[in-house]
């Protein structure tokens, strides 16, 4: 199996992001644009005044003539200019290949002045020489300049700037035509200027040093591109993607010049709306490369180059159905040459990234010769099939097409392996989003371990995605015999390991897997040995030590994040039978820095986990603020249950979000300026409507201990600089507390709730996207995940009270552990009696709830344990939250019906009331996995029913 991606030779430079956006690169641009404009407005003017002049059967014999001169010095002179790349700096090359353009043009104004059709041809070969001797140290300088990781990109934005100057080019060609058409010399002298303005845009181009080839000048051409062609040839990868390049430019060349002749004779088209198809055709080569350079980020991604090859051959085979509408033909054409954009550029930046450093020029000059060669032999066809066989445009459009197929089945049958780059890369672009980052870690050259923690059966395909070079990947014999799999294994290169067979086997298998890092490949192994059943990282087994016995490469530590829960995982216990929770699923793979090889299995697992919190903290740029997230779910399950509490009143996610909405307006009308507002309220619908309604507003809501002394309540409200708490009357008696000034109540508040407020509530939630309504109800647009979401203050037992402040992402990150540690499910509901001033309060049975589209039901008294077990008879919660100490009241108050219900009960699990935790857990049936105390799986115990865990499942 070839690697696609292995350097051969030369030196490797690692480029600055900035160099695509800086003024070296779009000088380049630049000059790149105004040369491809000459060109093609030229060479139009020359065409339509060609035809104006020719009769009827001579007009293609001139077409092909004039596209055959033009290609001809590429096949003359291509080594000539290759060698030059070589010797001088590519940047003062293309210097002096601007300055002969200016020339040239001069020249061609005055074979328009003169009407002659011998002298514009002569001008077209002069032309074409310059673009010959441009043409390898413009892309030489790309690789030399960008860099492997941006050569791609770079090469996207060169080509769509450069189809774009084709459009602008071909409307100015067809343009100047009719403006000047009896003094045609006006036209050529503006075609001068332009080449001016080219010259001196390029002398602002970046600089590169010359590569400093020592091969000797050569007058042999022929020889000189054949000896290169035979160099290339012993680089299989190499040589077959000259060969791909060269069958591409045919192609292109043929369905070029046909256009033109296919709109005349078919559709009867005028100078102008032929103009519009090849503009359609260049401006879809262009948007399918920039698609090409954005899709394989800091790589070459090959998986483009099978769908560019099939779009080919359908969009040619339907140009020869299309000519009866012209607008059906505008689309395919533009299809056409979006295709030939994914076909092309993948080829393009290999070809020049793989080739030396110090052959870059010829290498490239030689693809030139081939390339061009097949333009040549492209007009030959083209003359052969219209004026001898007499076969139709449209009927030559068909041919091609199938001519197409034919090709790719041949690349298919010849190197399956690109097949199966595209199906990795059109999985992994369809079914997930793919964020890469620390690319530049994978080597592009020699051999190395990549060790990933393994989530899903999909982390080969994600990993492979990642890599522009194949990876081998160890795994399990039992699934590498699987009839499903093997076929794709195989060509992977996977190296089974026969875990049944014994420690002789493994170690045999192991030992081939070390050969192949010996030989310069790249190997993964998942050293957890098994997918993780519960999203976390397990230990390493030793086979990494094996694997690097006697073995002088890297180690590639390599976290795989946001994988679990996806449908290739074991998030719910089920695998391909759920639904995915998004579409496309977000993943984002961390490339460490390469680890030293006497690596031990647990100095890699380390590297590993060090690179999960990495993945983690980059999750606040992708997250949204919490009432964001509400606001989505509500969206979602509007008639889902949400929330409710032991006063009867209950709410759906719909009419839960619309309250909040509701509310938010009448707190904006009663505080209007703070940035922190007090909550002095037990858990309880109201409690939950008031913190989400702040949270709308922008406003930090700071829940108070109502446990507290007052005093310590006191410094609370003044270190966060509270001028309002928002509390209740008959909240106030129960306490004993006495009000105070800056209380607002809810019983006063509610009913300034107008029906206004109400029925923009409702609109805005049914029809308005949610970043319009944060404008229509005012909130601060400055706020992100970073910003602060609310302040927890300690009881102040031990003096003054302690504020932690936790933003946006402090609190996802809370939940994503609970998710991490219970298998949570639509269905599930939540039995909340911990105030929102705890923790795990307000988490846990807050934002985990209204976030994750779980139902919950508040109770204001954890100590009110038979209330407490009547409420949970009644909604028949699946999740319960306690700590040990109120678990003796529930064992002493409540029956073993009222929580038969349970699924998960969570409790802190303190040794000394280890005994009472596990009495509960007997009592209401809800047991412990098997092996797993409550004291092991301390400080947080997660504990399921025995009949929905399935043996060896640990949370």
């Amino acid at each position: 199996m070839p690697d696609l991606g292995s350097a051969t030779g030369g030196r490797r430079r690692m480029a600055a992001p900035s160099h695509l956006a800086g003024r070296g690169f779009r000088s380049f641009l630049a000059t790149q644009f105004l040369g491809a404009f000459n060109d093609n407005a030229f060479k139009l003017v020359v065409t339509y005044f060609a035809l104006s002049v020719l009769a009827p059967g001579k007009d293609s014999a001139y077409i092909a003539t004039a596209g055959m001169l033009f290609m001809l010095p590429f096949v003359l002179f291509s080594s000539y200019a290759g060698y030059l790349a070589d010797r001088f700096s590519k940047t003062q090359v293309m210097v002096w290949s601007k300055v002969a353009e200016i020339v040239i043009m001069g020249l061609g104004a005055l074979a328009l002045w003169l009407g002659s059709l011998n002298g514009l041809l002569a001008i077209l070969f002069l032309m074409a020489t310059q673009s010959a001797f441009f043409s390898p140290a413009k892309y030489g300088f790309l690789p030399e300049y960008l860099g492997d990781e941006a050569l791609s990109r770079g090469n996207g934005q060169v080509q769509l700037w450069t189809f774009v100057s084709v459009i602008l080019g071909t409307a100015a060609g067809g343009l100047l035509y009719p403006l000047f058409e009896g003094s045609l010399q006006w036209a050529g002298w503006e075609f001068t200027g332009i080449a001016v303005l080219g010259t001196l845009a390029s002398l602002y181009i970046g600089r590169v040093p010359a590569a400093g080839s020592g091969v000797p000048f050569s007058l042999n051409s022929f020889g000189s591109t054949v000896a290169t062609v035979r160099e290339m040839h012993r680089d299989r990868p190499l040589f077959l993607c000259l060969l791909g390049n060269a069958f591409f430019w045919f192609c292109g060349a043929l369905f070029q010049m046909n256009i033109q002749i296919y709109g005349k004779r078919h559709m009867a088209l005028s100078e102008m709306r032929s103009s519009i198809l090849l503009a359609a055709l260049a401006l879809g080569i262009g948007i399918g490369s920039a698609l090409a350079g954005r899709w394989s980020g800091r790589k070459v991604e090959f998986g483009l180059v099978p769908l560019g090859a099939m779009g080919l051959g359908s969009f040619a085979i339907g140009l020869a159905f299309s000519y009866r509408s012209y607008g059906m033909t505008l689309v395919v054409v533009h299809l056409l040459g979006l295709s030939a954009g994914l076909y092309a550029l993948p080829l393009n930046a290999f070809l020049q990234q793989r080739s030396p450093a110090d052959s870059k020029g010829r290498m490239l000059a030689a693809n030139n010769v081939v390339t061009f060669s097949g333009m040549i032999v492209a007009s030959g066809v083209l003359w052969v099939c219209l004026n001898v066989l007499r076969i139709s445009p449209a009927m030559l459009f068909l041919v091609m097409g199938l001519a197409s197929f034919a090709v790719i089945a041949y690349i298919i049958r010849l190197l399956p392996d690109v097949l199966l780059r595209f199906v990795l890369w059109l999985g992994t672009h369809t079914i997930y989003r793919v964020r890469i980052l620390g690319e530049e870690n994978l080597p592009h050259h020699g051999g190395a371990l990549l060790v990933c923690n393994h989530v899903s059966y999909a982390d080969g395909a994600l990993l492979q995605a990642c890599s522009q070079r194949f990876i081998r990947h160890v795994i399990e014999k039992s699934w590498y015999q699987r009839p499903l799999f093997r076929p794709f294994l195989r060509l992977l290169g996977t190296v089974p390991v026969p875990t049944e067979e014994g420690p002789k086997a493994i170690l045999q298998a192991l030992r081939q897997a070390s050969e192949y890092l010996r030989q310069g490949e790249l190997v993964c192994l998942f050293a957890e040995g098994s997918i993780t059943r519960t999203g976390n990282l397990l230990g390493f087994s030793r086979g990494l030590e094996l694997v690097m016995a006697d073995v002088e490469v890297p180690i590639i530590p390599i976290y795989l994040d946001r994988v679990w829960g996806s449908i290739f995982s074991f998030e719910g216990g089920r695998v391909l039978r759920k639904l995915p929770a998004r579409f496309p699923y977000p993943v984002t793979v961390v490339v460490g820095k390469p680890l030293p090889p006497p690596t031990s299995a647990w100095d890699a697992r380390s590297a590993v986990a060090e690179l999960s919190v990495e993945a983690f903290r980059l999750r606040g740029n992708q997250q949204d603020l919490l009432s964001t997230r509400f606001f989505q779910q509500a969206r979602r399950t509007p008639s889902r249950f949400c929330m409710a509490d032991s006063s009867g009143r209950e709410l759906s996610f719909g009419r839960a979000c619309v309250g909040a909405m509701a509310l938010s307006r009448a707190l904006r009308r009663a505080c209007p300026s703070e940035e922190m507002v007090g909550v002095l309220l037990p858990s309880s619908v109201g409690s939950a409507l008031a913190n989400v309604a702040l949270t709308m507003l922008g406003k930090c809501p700071v829940n108070l201990n109502y446990t507290a002394s007052r005093d310590a309540q006191q410094r609370a409200v003044e270190k966060c600089d509270i001028q309002h708490v928002i509390t209740s009357r008959q909240f106030l008696e129960k306490l004993g507390a006495e009000a105070a000034p800056n209380q607002i109540f809810l019983e006063d508040l509610v009913p300034t709730v107008t029906r206004w407020d109400r029925a923009s509530a409702r609109v805005g939630f049914w029809l308005f996207p949610h970043r319009l309504l944060r404008r229509l109800y005012r909130e601060d647009r400055r706020r992100t995940v970073q910003s602060t979401a609310t302040v927890l203050f300690s009881s102040g037992s031990t003096g003054d009270p302690k504020g932690a402040m936790l933003s946006h992402a402090n609190i996802h990150a809370n939940i994503e552990g609970l998710y991490q540690a219970l298998d949570l499910r639509a269905a599930d509901r939540l039995l909340g009696v911990l105030p929102f001033f705890h923790s795990f309060g307000l988490t846990g049975t807050l934002w985990l709830p209204l976030t994750s589209g779980l139902g919950v039901v508040y109770h204001p008294n954890p100590l009110d344990f038979k209330a407490v077990g009547d409420l949970a008879a009644r909604y028949r919660p699946t999740m319960f939250a306690a700590t040990p100490t109120f678990l003796m009241g529930y064992l002493r108050k409540c029956e073993r019906e009222q929580f038969s219900s349970l699924r998960y009960v969570v409790v802190g699990a303190e040794k000394l009331k280890e005994r009472l935790a596990q009495a509960f857990l007997e009592k209401f049936g809800v047991e412990p996995l098997e092996g797993y105390g409550c004291t092991e799986l301390s400080p947080i115990v997660a504990v399921n029913r025995p009949d929905v865990v399935r043996p060896g499942h640990r949370h």
